[in-house]
């Protein structure tokens, strides 16, 4: 497997926030800030296209862009974030019908820094559960008749604070790391949050989660290294794959990860427990995040911030 360099272009907006995904409906990668959002179509990647025009920030009346286009946005709540989708806009409307934000959008905000930044509410998609996440508190809500009526809150144990979770894609359970390597598991039903449990303990802080999609196997990365679990089997874990970071999978999710190395991004194949490095990107920047499209051909690569720098490659 190899990947050669296509083109590369400034970051299209400019405001301080930035992130980006992948748009099935558009064959095209989304990028931008707060306030301005940019395609990247796959077959004219030198020519973007702006699908939300920028404006002045200002107090937000709604936690999602308003001014995205309704079919993006429905595209993007499906996408979600660490497994989690976010709400439609009606539910959004008749979740928080008060609603009163900072010039940042809330779902933005999500996108950039992942579950756990807001109270923001996500659904968990295997159960259809409702949760608001920050930090260490966890809130399972429900609809009520006007707003959220809470059907359980708890808070979450382990050494340090939680700043990663990932959504079970079967079964009603979070995961949680924290920035003191505790990796916790809690359980809940439809009416509300069940038992916690210790998966593992890493010696630094937990950057991301995910599960497989089979839900057999949890992914954790942390500074420096990459563990594999086998939740079949327990909590056994792979040996770790040294040098690795921030991750997220290349393509469609269950065979290969995209991760952020100390010399760029390393392509990892997923066998059983165990990931091998199968091809390498040399950026010309440090790489700060990565998006791939859904067949895993073509990737963007952003820079750290505060670079303002775009790249983009192909599998050869």
């Amino acid at each position: 497997m190899r990947f050669s360099f296509l083109t590369s272009a400034p970051w299209p907006t400019s405001g301080g926030n930035r992130f980006a995904w992948y748009s099935r409906r558009r064959r095209a990668f989304v990028a931008g800030d707060n306030d301005h959002k940019v395609a990247f179509p796959l077959d004219s990647l030198t020519a973007p296209v702006t699908i939300r025009p920028p404006e002045s920030p200002k107090e937000r009346s709604t936690p999602y862009d308003d001014l995205l286009p309704e079919a993006d946005y429905a595209e993007l709540a499906l996408t979600g974030r660490d497994g989690f989708t976010f709400l439609g806009r009606n539910e959004y409307a008749r979740a928080l019908p008060s609603y009163h934000g900072s010039s940042l959008y809330a779902v933005d905000l999500v996108l950039e820094f992942g579950i756990g930044n807001n109270l923001v509410p996500v659904r968990h998609p295997a159960s259809g559960a409702m949760f608001q996440i920050r930090g260490n508190n966890v809130t399972q809500v429900t609809f009520g008749p006007s707003g959220l009526l809470e059907l359980g809150s708890t808070r979450l144990r382990g050494k340090g604070t939680a700043i990663a979770f990932a959504a079970h894609p079967r079964e009603p359970a979070i995961v949680y790391g924290t920035n003191s390597g505790h990796v916790g598991w809690l359980s809940f039903t439809a009416s509300g949050l069940g038992k916690q449990r210790k998966v593992d303990s890493l010696p630094r802080n937990v950057i991301r989660l995910a599960f497989h999609p089979s839900g057999d196997r949890l992914l954790v990365s942390s500074l420096g290294e990459f563990r594999v679990y086998d939740l079949a089997a327990g909590t056994g874990r792979g040996a770790a794959a040294v040098g690795y970071g921030d991750f997220t999978w290349l393509g469609a999710p269950g065979s290969h990860v995209l991760a952020n190395s100390f010399k760029g991004l390393g392509i990892l194949e997923l066998s059983g427990t165990q990931l091998t490095e199968v091809a390498s990107i040399r950026p010309p920047f440090p790489a700060g995040f990565s998006v791939s499209s859904d067949d895993g051909t073509k990737i963007l690569v952003a820079t750290k911030s505060p670079g303002r720098e775009l790249a983009f490659y192909q599998r050869e």
